[in-house]
């Protein structure tokens, strides 16, 4: 799945997508464009997963995007958790990531177990891209 970064201003987006990307800093150069590594929808909220210019995972708010690929990942798989923290969860990416709430949480806590795992992913999907050259 690819996407480009749109060129918002942040005084415009709602309250509850400002507070939800919180103090971090995130570096996207509007109309770049980026893979997206996996899909979270929690409480109603659609995140994309992405790498921004300085090497970075995040998760970020659909609307910052135009989708320019919606082809789904070959290993990607979906699940879903009644409750993570009392909201329901639905989550689409790499086995890994979403297989349980613990991978999740992990993976958005930048656990370096998962950051390791998803790193190496990114290397074999790359390695997997050039033989096809």
């Amino acid at each position: 799945m690819r996407v480009r970064a749109l060129k918002i201003e942040m005084d415009k987006l709602s309250p509850r997508i400002r507070s939800l990307l919180g103090e971090d800093q995130i570096f996207l150069t509007p109309s770049n464009e980026y893979d997206v590594h996996a899909i979270s929808v929690v409480d109603g909220m659609v995140d994309f997963q992405i790498v921004d210019d300085h090497g970075y995972i995040y998760w970020v708010p659909y609307i910052l995007f135009e989708v320019l690929d919606g082809t789904l990942m070959h290993d990607w798989v979906y699940n879903q958790f009644s409750q993570l923290k009392g909201i329901d969860t639905m989550l689409i990416g790499p086995k890994f990531m979403v297989q349980d709430k613990e991978s999740f949480v992990d993976m958005v806590e930048r656990n370096p177990d998962q950051v390791q795992r998803f790193w190496e992913r990114i290397d074999s999907l790359s390695r997997r891209d050039d033989s096809d050259d």
